[in-house]
């Protein structure tokens, strides 16, 4: 919720004939996001934060943001009822709101309310809060219409009648106020004022003084005593009422027991308020202040439908800010003024011919060298003059409107005060009048030169001529030593008006003269030849942009400044080159009206959006609009001067402003800026909450979606600030705010923040202190370091784990080839050894013994067939595409038959189908052949079977071949263990399994190997 506009008030005066004090309200409503116009109280916390209790709810607001407190049914954490009170920040900082239902206590850090208890019911069920106040002992002290007074009591978070702690009064209590320099109570009832001694605990009133106190000698003090408001002095102001009597009103001092009687007031009176200058207000129907030398009190008046007065019915409350503004709560909104903050001035123009506020311009301006201020007016009395404070003159210099010619000479345009003291007054169809301020006797010219063309600027030059321009291009001197008007710019002069709007005189015999449509001329003073004539030129940037001129001034050096319609044009008057300054630069309008330079060298100008100051060359502008407190909106082209003293007027449409520049710069630092608002994605976070543990913020890596709000809380100053704002750890340099004070950031990667702000004023000055808080957001895990270490670490398992894999590889193939090698030297090497030796010794017989020749033959064949064997079972047992089950099975089963089939054993060959699914390496599945291929040789050879079973399964992870025949079988104790069950024991062993051999004498032989697998 977001209010449009500026509160920065200021206070002006009406300098009409009598003078008459007035101020400027700004006004806020349910337009401006009120919940109600009704509003019943307003205050400001420690934050800053301005508190609105409306007749719909509780709102704080932040200069820019309303932020509503409503009650929800059946949830206690928030407002006890919707229609709101009065208001109360204790000591604490706690606010407290007093409802129709009741009183809670807001928690700022939890956003949320805590109710009060009241020990007192209501006749008709609704609380009616009179007041609600803290005492310097910081007892907080409710009073209700009817139920008279209330102590808090923070053991039972209720309030107690005031009589747990005080004795009962005689009288029903409406107000008390403490006395800070006695600590006694003063008490307002219905049967007068009364005085509670805390050390006696007796009550003092007219009744009973035993102290002598002469405010109960007066029979006023003893009526009902509807009012009774205590200032920061200590003073009490007081209301009587009753009894068929009229109201009665004083001013009581309890130090000096003195009382004052301060008259009737305008109207019912709700209470009275003290601001911080000493005026005390009274408001209620009507507004009033008190004037300390009328010792009454004066109404302000109401205007009805005035944009910038005041209006309601009803004030229920006044409040005053610590930059002086006062804030009242009426029936029909909140009207803000600040009545200490004289800055601009605006005159309305009173026409004493007619008794009445002129409906006309005022085209020129000017002050005389006795300090009259000329206002020049177009109609009705034509010249206004005022002294040198702004109160209204008539008949200066002995001028008389009804006295004039004709009715072309109240059709004032301008005007000037020559070097001789002469007052020179351009009117309309070529008119003049002149003023003499010695003789009072005026002057009325009228010169065929001017071709009854209304005059619209004029100028004196270095040598006592007087120039004029007129609205139909003409361009006449008057020569001091001749006393001759002669034509400069004559005929041909268009049908269409070419006003001569500014005249300036230049550093050498010439004068720079702007024109209204033609552009810029420069004029010889003496002979009055054009020596230079500048007009747009669209291929030249560094020409003139505008042919529209409003105003010609002197800046410093060689450089001129031109008001135009396209902004401002700088020209160099050596270099002949232009520079222009438009919107695109910052200026708030094109379209500029009138400028004054003031001693500063700041340009005030007017626009159609109000009045503004530039300063070149760095181009910092300032707005006063009329939410400033500029009441006139509408200004006048050309009507624009500087007055005696520095001080600067501008003329509109019924009236002009005037103030001095030096009150209006803001020399003071700007405040530091608050942190008013913070929203994680759309959902707000209450500040205090945020940082009530410092100014650290950390939020989640789903939370970097972030508004931030700020503002300094000046209601005074802060559309007068600009605001500069930087996160680190995001922004490389500071960023200027928009009007909406907020910063937004999306998408923050996680890291560590620090979040700065400051402002700065229009004069430069910037806030002593930059506001920083720090946030970190939590970065995702997989962007924090343990992620990162685990990452590493993962990585570097994963390559050591390639690393082992390959060095493991190397080492089976190592271990390959030297098992290679190895059975190649025991299998191949031992055989052909024999086969070596067999051969020689058959050589050797092979003439003397053919019997043994064969026998060796033999025996040769024998070890080839079983080296050929050995060769084919490394071969097999190398080659990776026998590396499944399936494989080794099927030669099992090749082997099998090849064996028994010769030796007719019966056999049965089973294999599971779990079996297909095992992968054994290079090694296992040679140990696991060999030791089967062993097993089958020695049934074939020894058991002397009919039949033989063979079965390889899986169970329970375990690979189980198990071999059995129905042999001869032998003692396992007998045998000598040779190197065949040797060698197959030693294999199992090998494959971390179990062999297991069953055999007896004539029962057979079981041969059972399980081995792990998975």
């Amino acid at each position: 919720m977001r209010i449009s506009g500026i509160i920065c008030l200021f206070f002006f005066v009406l300098k009409a004939y009598p003078q008459q004090k007035e101020f400027v309200f700004k006004h806020f409503t349910r337009d401006d996001r009120l919940a109600s116009n009704r509003v019943n109280f307003v205050t400001k916390d420690h934050h800053g934060f301005i508190w609105f209790a409306t007749a719909y709810g509780l709102q704080h607001y932040d200069g820019k943001m309303m932020v509503s407190f409503m009650h929800a049914d059946g949830d206690s954490t928030t407002l006890p009822d919707n229609s709101t009170g009065i208001l109360l920040e204790d000591k604490k900082g706690q606010m407290w709101v007093s409802t129709g239902k009741g009183v809670a206590i807001y928690d700022p850090l939890r956003y949320r309310f805590k109710q009060v208890k009241i020990d007192y019911e209501p006749p008709f069920g609704y609380y009616a809060a009179i007041s609600l106040t803290q005492d310097y002992e910081n007892n907080i002290w409710l009073s209700l219409n009817p139920g008279s007074l209330f102590i808090y009591d923070s053991v039972s978070n209720s309030f107690k009648p005031y009589t747990t702690v005080w004795t009962k009064c005689p009288h029903t209590i409406l107000r008390i106020a403490k006395d800070k320099y006695n600590g006694n109570y003063w008490v307002s009832t219905d049967s007068g004022l009364m005085l509670y001694d805390i050390h006696t605990k007796e009550y003092y009133s007219n009744k009973y003084n035993p102290k002598g106190l002469n405010c109960f000698k007066n029979p006023d003090f003893s009526i009902f005593n509807i009012l009774m408001t205590m200032n920061s002095e200590g003073d009490l102001w007081l209301m009587f009422w009753g009894n068929g009597l009229p109201q009665h009103n004083y001013r009581y001092d309890p130090r000096s027991d003195t009382y004052e009687d301060v008259g009737g007031l305008l109207g019912n009176v709700y209470n009275f308020f003290t601001d911080g200058t000493g005026t005390t207000w009274a408001y209620g129907e009507v507004l009033s202040m008190y004037d300390k030398k009328l010792k009454k009190f004066v109404a302000v008046p109401k205007k009805r439908n005035d944009r910038f007065g005041i209006d309601f019915n009803e004030m229920y409350n006044l409040y005053e800010d610590d930059e002086h503004n006062l804030w009242a709560s009426t029936d029909m909104g909140v009207f803000v003024f600040n009545p200490t903050m004289q800055k601009f001035n605006t005159v309305s123009i009173n026409s004493f011919t007619r008794n009445q506020i002129i409906d006309g311009n005022i085209n020129g301006l000017m002050q005389a060298s006795d300090g009259t201020v000329v206002a020049i007016g177009w109609g009705v009395d034509g010249l206004y003059f005022y002294d040198s404070t702004f109160n209204r003159i008539a008949d200066q210099y002995g001028y008389d409107p009804k006295a004039v010619p004709d009715v072309d000479y109240t059709l004032a345009w301008c005007g000037m005060q020559d070097s001789k003291g002469i007052i020179w007054i351009g009117c309309q169809k070529g008119r003049i009048i002149l003023l003499d301020p010695k003789t009072k006797i005026p002057k009325f010219i009228y010169r065929p030169e001017f071709v009854d063309r209304t005059i619209r600027s004029m100028m004196e030059d270095k040598y006592g001529n007087i120039w004029f321009g007129t609205q139909n291009n003409i361009l006449v001197k008057w020569d001091r030593q001749t006393n001759q008007f002669i034509q400069i710019i004559s005929k041909p002069y268009s049908n269409f008006v070419n006003t001569v709007t500014s005249l300036l005189q230049g550093d050498q015999d010439d004068i720079w003269v702007g024109m209204g449509i033609t552009g810029l001329y420069r004029i010889n003073l003496k002979d009055g030849k054009i020596l230079e004539h500048y007009l747009p030129d669209k291929k030249n940037p560094k020409n003139i942009q505008s042919s529209s001129i409003m105003a010609i001034s002197k800046w410093r050096g060689d450089t001129i400044v031109m008001a135009t319609n396209k902004g401002f044009a700088l020209m160099d008057t050596r270099t002949k080159e232009f520079r222009q300054i438009t919107e695109a630069d910052g200026v708030p309008s094109n379209y500029i009206i009138s400028m004054v330079k003031d001693d500063e060298n700041n340009f005030w100008f007017t626009t159609y959006n109000g009045l503004w100051k530039i300063h070149f060359p760095d181009l910092k502008i300032a707005a006063y609009t009329p939410k400033e407190g500029v009441t006139e909106a509408t200004f006048y082209v050309g009507s624009a001067a500087k007055l005696l003293h520095g001080s600067m007027a501008f003329g509109g449409v019924r009236g002009f402003v005037y103030f001095h520049p030096d009150e209006v710069r803001e020399k003071s630092v700007p405040p530091d800026v608050r942190i008013t608002g913070f929203q994680i994605f759309n959902y707000y976070t209450p500040v205090d909450s945020l940082f009530q543990n410092g100014n650290n913020i950390t939020l989640d890596y789903t939370q970097n979606y972030i508004n931030i709000r700020f503002s300094t809380m000046s209601y005074l100053l802060n559309e007068r600030l600009e605001y500069y704002y930087k996160l680190e750890g995001a922004d490389k340099d500071w960023v200027k705010a928009g009007p909406t004070r907020e910063a937004n950031y999306t998408y923050l990667p996680g890291g560590r923040y620090t979040f700065m702000v400051r402002a700065v004023s229009y004069e430069g000055s910037t806030s002593k202190n930059i506001t920083s808080f720090t946030i970190y957001i939590k970065p995702p895990f997989w962007e924090r370091w343990w992620f990162y270490l685990i990452g590493v670490l993962a990585i570097g398992g994963i390559v050591y784990g390639i690393y082992r894999v390959r060095i493991n590889r190397l080492i089976d193939m190592e271990k390959v080839r030297r098992r290679i090698a190895r059975d190649l030297h025991d299998d191949m090497g031992s055989t052909l050894s024999t086969i070596n030796i067999l051969s020689e010794m058959a050589k050797m017989k092979i003439d003397s013994d053919k019997p043994s020749t064969k026998n060796y033959l033999n025996k040769i064949s024998d070890n080839s067939s079983r080296m050929m064997e050995a060769m084919d079972d490394i071969v097999w047992s190398i080659n990776p595409v026998n590396d499944n089950m399936q494989k080794i099975t099927a030669r099992m089963r090749e082997f099998a038959a090849n064996v028994l089939e010769a030796k007719n054993i019966e056999y049965n060959f089973k294999v599971d189908e779990e079996v297909k699914d095992i992968k054994l390496n290079m090694e296992e599945r040679r140990d696991f052949f060999l030791i089967f291929k062993e097993a089958i040789n020695n049934l074939a050879k020894y058991s002397n079977c009919r039949h033989a079973n063979i079965e390889i399964s899986v169970h329970r992870s375990k690979l189980q071949m198990k071999i059995q025949d129905d042999g001869n079988g032998f003692d396992l104790n007998d045998s000598d263990n040779g190197n065949g069950l040797i060698n197959m024991k030693k294999r199992a062993k090998s494959l971390k399994g179990n062999l297991n051999i069953e055999s007896a004498p004539s029962v057979g032989t079981k041969i059972q190997l399980e081995v792990p697998v998975g």
